[in-house]
């Protein structure tokens, strides 16, 4: 198989379709797949990746990057037989149509929301932006191009049933959408050593939160600087990851007076990330928005207690009092609350994270390329037709 992968991020920028392309491109690869990449970026990434990839710089000017990464992916995409693109649809849908091959299209939330919340253009929810009809021009402009894409494509694959019910609600038929569930890392067996040798690294010593996740607003995690400083036993919160929001919360920290308790190492390798959580006592995820965390699942893998809002595709992976704590978004007394719970009742917190360890392990990366090779190839014979 031939295959251009389009994508609006990659490895090493932080978040959830990165780390699923950095798992699924070397597996495609090692079952013998011919895969170049195009990515837009800020700087170009690693050198020595066991495939091609074309780093495009992102610019200034968002619609002129909308046709130039166009033309890097007809360039990229010549001896293609599929292109999978990942939640940056319009220039891969225009490259397909223009290249005559299928287009695989990864959706993980809504990406016109996304744009319009970063921007300041809307204060709703991702919910409520599907419901409400706006008048602002960019804001339908985004929303005409999420949808022109989504159903241009020839085929959709969604982390969740969230996300599937999204698309689905912008005019996709049902078989043309397929659910393949998100997965963490293989679950970790304990290793006192190598947790000791984590916290030394980061300075950490006593209770440890940690958060993870690309360092952007609706993270909220400036809500769980804030909240740290309310906790007994003064706990010390390590937030993995980078992003525009980095510089701001350590400036937060530094104005709360807990700026030694807040570690903030920006982005690390995604190998070293379940090891890293696993030397920490409780996670917590306080966003507004997700499609379904991968960063959630990574937390389980290593065998950490977790605290996650109720939004979107979150309660798939996380049952209230099960497999975790679920709270309301944009509530910091529910998230004071949870986070003491979980860190004065140890055994209740071990039970939770016991529970969802063997609950959510029982997937690998193997499945998921599994899944997604055979989406790709039925939807390349259908257009070999």
């Amino acid at each position: 198989m031939r295959l251009l992968v389009a994508t609006g991020s990659f490895y090493p920028e932080v978040g959830g379709p990165s780390t699923f392309l950095w798992h699924v491109c070397a597996e495609l690869v090692r079952r013998g797949a011919e895969l170049r990449v195009a990515t837009l970026c800020d700087r170009p990434g690693p050198s020595d990746l066991p495939y091609p990839v074309r780093w495009v710089a992102r610019g200034t000017n968002k619609v002129w990057r909308q046709f130039r990464f166009r033309d890097v992916l007809l360039e990229e995409g010549a001896k293609a037989e599929a292109v999978f693109a990942c939640d940056y649809g319009l220039p891969a849908l225009w490259a397909a149509r223009r290249l005559g091959v299928p287009l695989v299209m990864r959706i993980v939330l809504d990406y016109a929301w996304e744009v319009c919340e970063r921007n300041g253009l809307v204060t709703d929810d991702v919910d409520a932006f599907q419901r409400r009809l706006y008048l602002h021009p960019k804001v339908w402009v985004a929303k005409w191009a999420r949808t022109r894409w989504a159903r241009g494509a020839d085929h959709i694959v969604v982390p969740g049933e969230y996300v599937r019910g999204l698309v689905q609600s912008w005019g996709v038929p049902p078989e043309r959408v397929t659910l393949i569930r998100n997965v963490g890392p293989a679950p970790l067996d304990p290793d006192v050593a190598r947790r000791e040798a984590v916290r030394a690294r980061y300075g950490l010593a006593g209770t440890v939160i940690a958060s993870s996740g690309r360092l952007i607003r609706i993270k909220r995690i400036d809500q769980v600087i804030r909240v740290l400083r309310e906790l007994p036993g003064a706990p010390t919160l390590l937030v993995l990851g980078d992003g525009p929001e980095r510089a701001a919360l350590q400036a937060l920290a530094v104005e709360l007076g807990i700026a030694d308790r807040v570690r903030l190492p920006g982005a690390i390798p995604p190998a070293e990330v379940a090891w890293t959580l696993a030397a920490c006592d409780a996670y917590v995820l306080n966003s507004v928005s997700e499609g379904l965390p991968h960063s959630v699942l990574e937390a389980q893998a290593a065998g950490v207690p977790v605290v996650a809002t109720r939004i979107c595709g979150t309660p798939e992976i996380v049952e209230d009092g099960e497999t975790g704590l679920l709270i309301p978004p944009n509530s910091p007394d529910d998230l004071r609350r949870a986070l003491v719970r979980l860190l004065e009742d140890r055994p209740f917190a071990e039970s939770l994270a016991r529970r969802a360890l063997e609950r959510f392990s029982r997937r690998s990366w193997n499945d998921v390329t599994d899944e997604l090779t055979a989406v790709l190839d039925r939807v390349r014979a259908v257009g070999r037709g």
